[in-house]
């Protein structure tokens, strides 16, 4: 076939095909290719769907935030383009080093009179507002208005103008990651622990146009479409996070990691908000919410689950609506594709949930999960067949103990709904705490409760889920894949010291 020389011979490809050349350029050809005409510019623009902004002092940094950060291709293959061979091409980094040296530095000395060195909060709070100056010029931009996905790492986000940007700008997008939590990187205007402490968590008006709270931003919000939901490190309240939750009833995944406004009240909310029955939680709103599937509350130190009864907020995500589901029935569920219950549970590194009293809530309602983390890091997953585990010493008991928590769970479920306004505290105090008698329930003599030994990895040189048999698992119908010995967090000491409390002063 002879090409007109009139025109360019990309503009004779079908659009579909032209889309799927485009998608497998890097951003910077992207914005190469869209200059050059305006059909070019509109190909281009929608052909660039996802983008990862990294913004650290130091490229170095900004390399371990993608490597620490969920892989490409789950990304990709959900809201973008499908299997794309080279990773690095949506990720973006921007260098944001402050010319200022800090006191004591060599470069310091060099400064003439008229200049003063930064102390280490100074040049933390310039830190701050140049990363943020930086991503609002970044995302300000015309052409990135049709991103499906969007991860933004920085130090921390306290400019409003960013904020307003996330809210108004992306009317498409489906999956956002706000990670401010970059354990990984040592810089001197931090003090320790600054990227795990909730001490150094604040509450901010700026998450107010996230959740379109005021008739302003209200009337502003465009961020209403999202699927997937990651924040990392934030003081985001709760009553913030039930708002944003609001706005986005499409929401199938979310992800909090050391979120202050995780709490009781939040998770007891959200247990409602998702419950079909009750109507006043969801009127008002412009559709149903859609069934979480993945639900990830690691690191909340504000999380305070106790007693089994304050685990009942997961019975409209998992479905439960009977109890003693048989051992077939649950596989059933779980393996089918149309169960809309819950399916991935993490609390993984949430201190204050008792670990006792979520299995007792498991194995009294039984919910069909695929993986649950439990506190202390232990992963439980589903069974792959309904052929019976071999039965040992603890998993006898671990029986005894399904069959006696049912009396349990009740007692405690009644003494929350007959405390009235009491708090979950005042319930707490005045009944028996189910975790220290957690030991002793279904106990029968001559039968001890011991915890389940956990495999070696180097054990006889196995290292197939088969042997995983050997060792049960804290619940009945789940299987365990930890390799490895686990240590409760009560045991958990980071050195000889102990913990060093962080220098809140800076």
């Amino acid at each position: 076939m002879t090409l007109s020389t009139s025109s360019s011979p990309i503009s004779t490809l079908p659009p579909e095909l032209l889309h799927h050349i485009l998608v497998t350029l890097p951003i910077s050809s992207l914005v190469k290719f869209g200059r050059t005409s305006k059909p070019n510019y509109s190909a281009a623009m929608l052909a660039l769907q996802n983008l990862q902004l990294a913004i650290f002092p130091r490229k170095v940094h900004a390399t371990l935030a993608f490597l620490n950060s969920p892989t490409f291709e789950d990304t990709d293959a959900t809201y973008g383009e499908p299997d794309y061979n080279s990773p690095p091409l949506n990720q973006i980094t921007i260098p944001a080093p402050l010319p200022v040296p800090l006191t004591g530095s060599r470069k310091s000395k060099s400064y003439s009179n008229g200049q003063s060195a930064l102390n280490p909060a100074q040049h933390r709070q310039q830190l701050f507002h140049l990363q943020n100056a930086l991503a609002c010029s970044v995302l300000s931009t015309p052409s990135l208005a049709h991103l499906l996905s969007l991860t933004l790492h920085t130090y921390h986000i306290i400019s409003p103008s960013l904020m307003e940007i996330l809210a108004t700008h992306f009317p498409k997008l489906r999956h956002l990651h706000l990670n401010s939590r970059h354990p990984y990187v040592h810089d001197a205007s931090l003090p320790a622990h600054y990227w795990t402490s909730p001490l150094f968590l604040q509450g901010s008006p700026i998450w107010n146009a996230l959740a379109g709270i005021g008739q302003r931003y209200e009337s502003k919000l465009r961020l209403r479409n999202l699927e997937r939901l990651t924040v990392e490190r934030a003081g985001i309240t709760s009553v913030q996070l039930r708002k944003w939750l609001e706005r986005n009833p499409g929401l199938r995944e979310l992800t909090l990691r050391n979120v202050s406004g995780v709490e009781l009240d939040f998770v007891e909310w959200l247990g409602a908000y998702h419950d079909g029955a009750k109507e006043d939680v969801c009127s008002g709103h412009e559709r149903s919410p859609a069934k979480l599937k993945t639900l990830v509350l690691e690191e909340c130190s504000s999380l305070s689950l106790r007693i089994p009864a304050e685990f009942r907020w997961l019975d409209s995500l998992f479905h439960t609506t009977t109890r003693n589901v048989s051992d077939d029935r649950i596989l059933e569920q779980t393996a089918s594709p149309s169960h809309r219950g819950l399916q991935v549970l993490s609390l993984q590194g949430s201190r204050s949930v008792s670990t006792p009293s979520l299995l007792m809530y498991l194995e009294t309602m039984r919910p069909a999960v695929r993986q649950i983390t439990l506190p202390d890091g232990c992963v439980l997953v589903a069974q792959t067949s309904s052929q019976p585990q071999p039965q040992s010493q603890s998993s006898t008991a671990l029986s005894l103990l399904s069959q006696a928590c049912a009396n349990d769970f009740e007692a405690n479920q009644q003494a929350l709904s007959l405390s009235g306004s009491g708090s979950s505290s005042d319930v707490m105090s005045a009944q028996p705490d189910a975790t220290s008698n957690f030991s002793n329930i279904g106990h029968k003599p001559g039968i001890e409760i011991q915890p389940a030994p956990f495999p070696d990895a180097n054990r006889n040189g196995h290292d197939d889920p088969d042997h995983d048999e050997k060792f049960p698992s804290p619940v009945s119908y789940l299987r365990n894949t930890t390799r490895a010995k686990q240590y409760t967090l009560s045991e958990y000491k980071p050195g000889r010291g102990g913990f060093i409390e962080p220098d809140t002063r800076w």
